[in-house]
């Protein structure tokens, strides 16, 4: 947890570093639909989950069509081994995600596409296990081990969307790609590696609040000299 909290205030810096430095600052709420697998080595058979993100943007352009964006996500994923038609057992991960993507806009006007490129690492907060057998689900906890199962992982993000200005803001459709370098599972046995794959949509509202104070400043308060009245100095 502690790695996690040194994550967070790392992005706290950088944010306030990028809000000094950007012409444009953008906020925003995003919702993904996500379609996530585990590529195990061998492979198992297995569907793809359907999981749900919800999160929060921060875009910070230094010109009208290029900048940097970061983002705070929470959501699920995980995978499903399909044992038969009738049968499966999976696993399921709550996580936070942290993307920071290069924000590239190509168009003027109230339509623009855009395209992402950037990295992201994620924190396993919970696991569950699931189970399909003789026509009952059964979800338990899945307690997370210190010396079997990584927490953490870490990754390249490549998404490509389209722009509409509506209102105060910008609605935009996105589709995104992320791909995963770590094992859900720590081993030294290469046929037990399993890297997350994860394919996404999302809806996203994102209005300008440049000018705005997005962290507190931290500046000292200038102090200002005591004005006495000439009446007063005399006497």
């Amino acid at each position: 947890m502690s790695n996690l909290i040194k994550s967070l205030l790392f992005c706290a810096f950088m944010l306030f570093g990028l809000q000094l430095s950007a012409q444009t600052v953008e906020f925003g709420l995003r919702g993904t639909a996500a379609f996530t697998q585990v590529e195990f080595n061998p492979r198992i058979r297995q569907d793809s989950r359907q999981h749900y993100y919800g999160g929060a943007g921060l875009r910070f352009l230094n010109s009208k069509n290029a900048g940097v964006q970061i983002e705070l996500n929470y959501g699920t994923r995980g995978y499903r081994n399909t044992i038969d038609s009738l049968n499966f057992e999976g696993r399921m991960y709550d996580v936070i995600e942290l993307p920071l993507l290069t924000h590239l806009r190509f168009g003027q006007g109230k339509f623009s596409t855009y395209l992402h490129v950037g990295s992201m690492i994620d924190y396993v907060l919970r696991a569950r296990r699931e189970t399909f057998a003789n026509d009952e689900l059964t979800v338990v906890d899945y307690e997370l081990q210190a010396n079997r199962d990584n927490r953490w992982n870490y990754g390249l993000i490549g998404g490509f969307g389209i722009s509409y200005e509506i209102g105060p803001g910008r609605l935009q459709a996105e589709g995104r790609y992320n791909y995963y370098f770590g094992s859900i599972e720590k081993s030294i046995l290469v046929t037990r590696f399993s890297q997350p794959r994860s394919s996404q949509l999302s809806l996203s509202y994102f209005v300008d609040v440049t000018g705005k104070k997005l962290l507190p400043s931290f500046r000292k308060k200038k102090v200002e000299p005591l004005e006495f009245p000439i009446e007063e100095l005399e006497d």
